[in-house]
């Protein structure tokens, strides 16, 4: 039962790890996308326009 409940809390301990990373991953891409993105927003926005 020892094992087990280590387990579990490596496990929960894991799950918690990716998740801030994902999201510190996430917040930066869209900073980069924001910086990287506003010529390219107007591009997409006539794209979009002409498809619809």
């Amino acid at each position: 039962m020892k094992g087990l409940g280590y387990a579990l809390i490596v496990g929960k301990i894991q799950q918690n790890l990716t998740k801030s990373y994902v999201m510190s991953v996430w917040v930066n891409f869209k900073i980069v996308i924001r910086k990287k993105g506003k010529p390219m927003n107007r591009k997409r926005k006539i794209g979009c326009g002409k498809g619809s």
